[in-house]
This record gives C-alpha cells, sequence and structure tokens, in this order.
C-alpha cells in the first residue's frame, strides 16, 4: 500500500509542474475579448463578469445575468433588473424585479428588509435614496406620511399603508424597501416612481486601479482571487528590452514551482501519516472486540441479564431500517418489533466509542436499573463497529413536542399539557434522577437532561433516556474525570466548561433538571431572541424579576405561555419556578440535591423561599 501511495505522489508531483508551466501563461487572456452583452446592455469589461465572461474576469459581488433580453444583477440576496450601465459615468439604473408593475406588484407581499448597497461598493447616485412602505398597518407614528386605504389591479386592498424616507419598527403585516429617484414626491407620483427604478455608482474601490490601467496604458484589469487584488494587463510588456525584466519572470515562476512541490511533499506525509493512523485504530479495535468479548464470558456469563442480538437481529426487527422516528448527534432511533410482537425503539449509534469496554460497562449499568421513570434497557448488539441499544418504546414520543411545538402543529396528540400533567412530570424527572444519583451501587450522571432525551409513555408518566453521555461516579466524594465537554449548549452548568465554578459532579444534572422545568414552564427556550422584549431574551432572568415582584398574580401570568385555569394551577407554577431558580444557581454547593428537589416539588409553596438572581442573566436590572 505504502510503494502504491508513493508512485501516486509523484504522478501528481509531474502533472502539477505540467499545469504551473502550461496554464499560467494563458489565464487573464480571455478577459480582454469576453465581453458581456445582453439586450440594451452591452460591451460590458471590468469590473462585472457574468454569462460567458468569466469570474476572474470582474469583480465577484458584480455578477451581471441574463435573461429573455433583461440583465439582472443580485446585491445582498435582492434581485434587481437593470435598466442602463455607463462604463463613463459609472452609473447604474436598477429597478427590484419583484415591483417591475408598482408598489402593488403582487410581488411585494412578503417581502421584508432593507435595501444593502453593499458600503464601499455601490452608493445613491445623486437625486437617488431609499423609501420604506408598509402594508396593513394597525399603528403608525413618527414623520411617515399616511397612504391610506387603496385599491390595486388585482383588487386586493392594502389597508391603512405608510410610507416614508426610513426604516422603522412598527405594527403593520409587511413593509418593503425600495429605491426612487426623487424622495420630495407625493403619494400620486411615488407608484410610477418606482417603476422608473434608481440610479446607483460604483466606487473607484470597487475598480482598483483599473481607470488608470485603462487610460495611460490602454491595459485591461482582471481579479485575483490568491491576493484578492486587482490586476493591470498591458497590451505589451513595457520595456520589452531590458533582460532584467525577464529574469524577474524567470524567478517568479521558480518560486511558484518550488512552492507547489513543498506543498506536495506537506501532503505526501500527511497522506503517509493518516494511513499509518488508520493500521493502528483498526487493531486497536480489534483489540478491544477481544476484550469485550472475554469481558462478558468472564464477569457476566451468569448475571448478565440483558439479551444481546446480532446485527442481523437488528435489521430483521426494524425491516431494514425502515420507519425512522427521531435522530440524534450520535445516534438514528428506528422503530422495531421484537419476536414476540413487542414494539421497541432501537437506537443505531452513528459512531463507535473509542473504547469498547466503556459501552459494554455502560450497557450493564443501564441494563440493571429498574425504574419506573428511567427507561428500560432491553438488550443490545455488539459486533466492532456496529452497535445497537434496544429500548423499551414510549409511544407519546419526546417531551419537547409537548413544550415548543404545539403552537403550530395541528396534531392534537402534541397539544399543550395541563399543568397538572405538567408538574407530574417534573416530578417524576426528579425521582428519576434522584434514582440515578443516590439509589444506585454507583451514582450515574447523565450529563445530558433536557426535553428531547425525556420519553413520555401512553400515560404521560416521563422516563429519562439516553445515556450516551453517562458517566459512573463513585460516592467517595472524588471529582468526575471528563476529557471533553458534554451536554447540549443551553443545559450544561457552567463548572462544565469552566472549572474556576467548581468541580463537576451530580449537581450538573440538577442544573439541566432546572433549565428544562423552566422551559417546561414558559413553553419556550430558556434564551430566545426573537423576543419582543429585551428583558425577556434570558428567561430565567425574566422568570426571577416577574415572580419576585409579583403580589397579586398578574405578573405570573406574563412568565407563562399557558392560561392558568384556577388558584390551584398558580401554586403549581409558581412552585415549579422557584425550585427550578435554586437548581440554577452558578455554584454547585448553592444548588440542592435531588432527593431535595423531590421533596421541595412535594411539600408547600409557603416553606420555599425564594434564591438569588441567576449570576449568569444576560442583561443587568
Amino acid at each position: 500500500m505504502q510503494i502504491m501511495l508513493e508512485n501516486e505522489v509523484m504522478l501528481f508531483i509531474i502533472l502539477a509542474f505540467q499545469s504551473i508551466f502550461l496554464i499560467a501563461p494563458s489565464l487573464s487572456l480571455d478577459c480582454n475579448v469576453s465581453l458581456f452583452s445582453c439586450g440594451n446592455i452591452t460591451n460590458i469589461d471590468f469590473p462585472f463578469w457574468g454569462e460567458s465572461r468569466p469570474l476572474h474576469c470582474g469583480y465577484p459581488p458584480l455578477k451581471l445575468n441574463c435573461y429573455q433580453n433583461q440583465t439582472t444583477i443580485e446585491l445582498a440576496n435582492i434581485k434587481y433588473n437593470v435598466f442602463e450601465l455607463n462604463k463613463s459615468s459609472r452609473i447604474l439604473k436598477l429597478e427590484r424585479s419583484e415591483l417591475f408593475r408598482g408598489i402593488c406588484s403582487p410581488g411585494s407581499k412578503g417581502m421584508t428588509g432593507n435595501i444593502d448597497l453593499m458600503p464601499g461598493l455601490l452608493e445613491y447616485a445623486p437625486g437617488s435614496g431609499n423609501m420604506s412602505f408598509f402594508y396593513n398597518c394597525t399603528k403608525h407614528g413618527g414623520n411617515y406620511v399616511e397612504i391610506g386605504d387603496f385599491s390595486c389591479p388585482n383588487g386586493s386592498i392594502f389597508k391603512n399603508g405608510y410610507y416614508g424616507l426610513e426604516m422603522e419598527s412598527r405594527r403593520c403585516s409587511w413593509n418593503v424597501s425600495v429605491g426612487i429617484e426623487s424622495r420630495g414626491i407625493g403619494f400620486a407620483q411615488v407608484d410610477e416612481a418606482v417603476r422608473q427604478g434608481f440610479q446607483v455608482t460604483y466606487t473607484e474601490a470597487s475598480i482598483g486601479n483599473c481607470t488608470a490601467c485603462i487610460s495611460k496604458f490602454n491595459g485591461f484589469c482582471d481579479y485575483d482571487y490568491n491576493s484578492t487584488k486587482f490586476l493591470c494587463h498591458h497590451p505589451k510588456p513595457p520595456h520589452q528590452g531590458t533582460p532584467w525584466k525577464h529574469y524577474w519572470t524567470i524567478a517568479g515562476v521558480s518560486l511558484t514551482a518550488i512552492i507547489g512541490v513543498i506543498a506536495i511533499l506537506i501532503v505526501f506525509f500527511y497522506k503517509r501519516k493518516s494511513v499509518s493512523r488508520k493500521l493502528i485504530s483498526k487493531k486497536k479495535r480489534k483489540r478491544d472486540q477481544f476484550h469485550v468479548e472475554d469481558f462478558i464470558k468472564n464477569n457476566y456469563a451468569s448475571s448478565f441479564t440483558l439479551k444481546r442480538y446480532t446485527y442481523a437481529n437488528v435489521k430483521r426487527m426494524t425491516n431494514s431500517f425502515v420507519e425512522k422516528i427521531g435522530e440524534g448527534g450520535f445516534s438514528i432511533v428506528y422503530k422495531g418489533h421484537l419476536s414476540n410482537g413487542t414494539i421497541v425503539a432501537i437506537k443505531v449509534l452513528k459512531e463507535a466509542k473509542s473504547n469498547g469496554q466503556d459501552f459494554i460497562n455502560e450497557v450493564a449499568s443501564i441494563g440493571a436499573i429498574m425504574h419506573k421513570n428511567v427507561v428500560s434497557l432491553l438488550g443490545f448488539c455488539y459486533e466492532g463497529n456496529r452497535r445497537a441499544l434496544i429500548y423499551e418504546y414510549m409511544p407519546k414520543g419526546s417531551l419537547d413536542k409537548f413544550i415548543f411545538n404545539h403552537k403550530n402543529n395541528t396534531n392534537t396528540n402534541n397539544s399543550r399539557l395541563e399543568w397538572k400533567t405538567l408538574y407530574e412530570i417534573a416530578i417524576g424527572i426528579a425521582r428519576g434522577l434522584k434514582y440515578l444519583h443516590q439509589d444506585c451501587s454507583a451514582t450515574i450522571l447523565h450529563f445530558d437532561i433536557k426535553p428531547h432525551n425525556i420519553l413520555l409513555d401512553f400515560d404521560f408518566c416521563p422516563k429519562i433516556s439516553d445515556f450516551g453521555l453517562a458517566k459512573l461516579w463513585q460516592r467517595d466524594g472524588s471529582s468526575v474525570s471528563l476529557l471533553k465537554g458534554r451536554g447540549t449548549i443551553g443545559y450544561t452548568a457552567p463548572e462544565m466548561h469552566d472549572r474556576n465554578f467548581g468541580e463537576v459532579s451530580y449537581k450538573s444534572d440538577v442544573y439541566s433538571y432546572g433549565m428544562m422545568v423552566l422551559e417546561m414552564v414558559g413553553g419556550r427556550k430558556n434564551i430566545d431572541t426573537s423576543v419582543s422584549r429585551t428583558s425577556a431574551i434570558y428567561y430565567p432572568h425574566w422568570a426571577h424579576k416577574h415572580i419576585n415582584d409579583d403580589d397579586d398574580g398578574e405578573l405570573l401570568k406574563n412568565i407563562c405561555e399557558e392560561i392558568m385555569e384556577n388558584e390551584d394551577d398558580e401554586m403549581l407554577v409558581r412552585k415549579m419556578i422557584i425550585v427550578s431558580l435554586w437548581c440554577i444557581q452558578s455554584m454547585p454547593f448553592n444548588r440542592p440535591s435531588m432527593f431535595n428537589v423531590v421533596q421541595m416539588m412535594e411539600g408547600s409553596l409557603e416553606s420555599l423561599h425564594m434564591p438569588p438572581k441567576p449570576i449568569l442573566s444576560l442583561q443587568k436590572d
């Protein structure tokens, strides 16, 4: 294999030298003869390119397109028709293509955003500018001129519309920003001005030193992607008779060739090292396979209760992996059937863990767990890199579908749950974590508690699932050793990323539990930049402020996505929020254990007091 690789590298070096000496001289010759022409826009050269004019013959953002004799250009993802292009004055006349029939054009509906002329590249010509239109507005203010109701040619009516010179957030169905040539006109002329388009100029920066190149040397320009600079090509090299110019050319080509050879050698040695790593990895997998088989035989011959399946069994259970019911970063979950007809969920791992013994230890530990709120592992498959876990099937799916997706979900099975049900789910998860932390022979740290990893049975009983990142921890006070960060952003405790907050322990799961319960209450992600108020972006901070200042229960309604029907609902919501805020305290020693969490959730609201505000809030008071 190594000899074949060396032969391939030598062939690659020979071909590379041919490319260096044969292709380079003709790279820019086509720019002088390939000009862009479409309709009334003809003989366009640098800085524009497009159609038969190659990419390196122009500035990358200034690509022209031609369709049915109409020239178009796309700027910041907005398409414009090009009516005029004057090379001497560097002026383009543009029109937003969706509005070629005016502001009542069907293309106006749904269009949003401001025009971005890419500063430093294009700018409005004198007499042209930006104007914004707002449709179906319920409120207006500022210096906007009211349009009022007006009918469009297709019969639709845009009510309460406005137009003005600035973009501003307002209560409107949609808005659109267009360029026009005259900004001091009334509405009667606005529609015509939109159809007439507007003028922009491309700046000196967009064409570099090409003005001097063309006017002084009668040359032509192209764009070098390696140096990101404009190059000037003369029709005939100046000072042709001086020999030193020829020497410099030879030196430049030679230097390029040397750099190319060095790069090729680096690639060669890298590939050689990569092949060696693969051989070592293959030997290690075989060694792990042997250790796992020996481990099962010697240690679990009599006590290992889980059934081991072959990969062929797994394939038959899933009917060749037909019905996928879930997918994560490291696995895909399929629906399957055992030979007795029992429905199961089969998680097939995408990537095998580096240590096979770690995998089988994890399987053995989870397989010994018997708890109402922890999903049951029924069997496993281990055949080299082919690894799978067979779990009991949860018909209601994961909790996240009932928290985040119910607003736009027409499936009544995923509608918003009642507060009593959410409260029982939160207590069930707490009991499951308490069992993992305190009632097993060795503490099991989950490290990935989130709504997606909580499964619900037919009666909405929660079960903790997905132990792919779990780790065993002895109860001797020692810290957990982690070679890399674990968990999901938004749920991981601060100490998982910064040891200045403390050691990683079972309190890291407590933090994740608190963040998850807050999302159950709010019906939203804890960090959401789409909210209308910046104070509500970081939900834990917002919830703490509102519940702490709430005396009559009115502010509590702002925290919760779902309406509370009675005082019992309000009591459950307050309890869930207060307990969650305790769980997400930044320092681990300030968080309760899951044993205390269960007690707090099952106890009275009067026995709870407010914790300090979370330190990791995104905003100050």
